[in-house]
């Protein structure tokens, strides 16, 4: 395997004909095998304090006001101080203890809020265009369960045409679990993903080339070293470590 799986990627990568790089997509599709891709595991993190959801957006009682779109949303500093340094952090830099949000919907934010108020994310049922919405936010304000569940959510509703959009969120918003799972869709579906433009250009840069007569004229690469070949590469030996045992001798 350690040399084996590297030497098949390094062909994939440095193929200038595209049925042979099909060809090469299919091979590792069938090494990852069939069996479905590890979940993203739920995360056990209970805040240390929550309030009644009777105080959500409740002005009795509160004592930080956020600006969102020019609405005014009404927390509490006890909840928020134990939330996440986000929190902590504006906490200290509003003395007035008005908060000014700009750069998320009012929809979103009371979304986010109702998650801290109801002590976490257990039972939170959202969509793929909720979470979608959520992931940055979560991101943002360091909170570790709902952006867990926003991964989660989204894993379970990758396709071929969303695929490359969800995984380059989860790289940009530091969903971890959400790129290893996007990583097990990209090997257990590549030959079909690499029909795909995004999909194409995000693997191997460059333009996809069609198959033509002459089957061996340059094609058009940009990246090198593409980042995510070598990621996945780990993933597949890795998975087949786990799924042969023997493998390791």
């Amino acid at each position: 395997l350690s040399t084996g799986v590297p030497l098949m990627v390094h062909m994939l990568e440095t193929s200038k004909d595209y049925v042979i790089t099909k060809r090469l997509a299919s091979v590792l599709s069938h090494c990852y095998g069939p069996a479905p891709i590890p979940a993203v595991p739920p995360m056990d993190v209970t805040l240390s304090t929550h309030l009644d959801s009777h105080f959500l957006d409740n002005e009795d009682m509160s004592d930080v006001t956020f600006m969102v779109e020019g609405r005014p949303f009404f927390a509490h500093r006890v909840l928020l101080l134990s939330a996440s340094e986000r929190f902590r952090q504006m906490l200290a830099d509003s003395p007035d203890n008005i908060i000014h949000i700009s750069h998320m919907t009012y929809g979103t934010f009371q979304v986010m809020m109702r998650s801290l108020y109801s002590g976490g994310t257990e039972g939170m049922k959202m969509s793929p265009s909720e979470a979608t919405k959520l992931l940055p936010v979560a991101a943002f304000f360091q909170l570790r369960r709902l952006q867990r569940c926003c991964e989660t959510t989204l894993s379970q509703s990758l396709t071929l045409s969303n695929a490359v959009s969800i995984y380059q969120a989860a790289k940009l918003h530091g969903g971890a679990e959400l790129c290893r799972f996007s990583q097990g869709f990209f090997l257990q579906n590549m030959d079909l993903l690499l029909d795909r433009e995004d999909f194409h250009r995000l693997l191997l840069g460059g333009v996809r080339k069609s198959p033509s007569p002459a089957g061996n004229q340059p094609g058009l690469r940009q990246n090198q070293d593409p980042p995510l070949l070598k990621d996945l590469e780990a993933v597949l030996i890795r998975r087949l470590y786990q799924l042969h045992a023997a493998c390791r001798w």
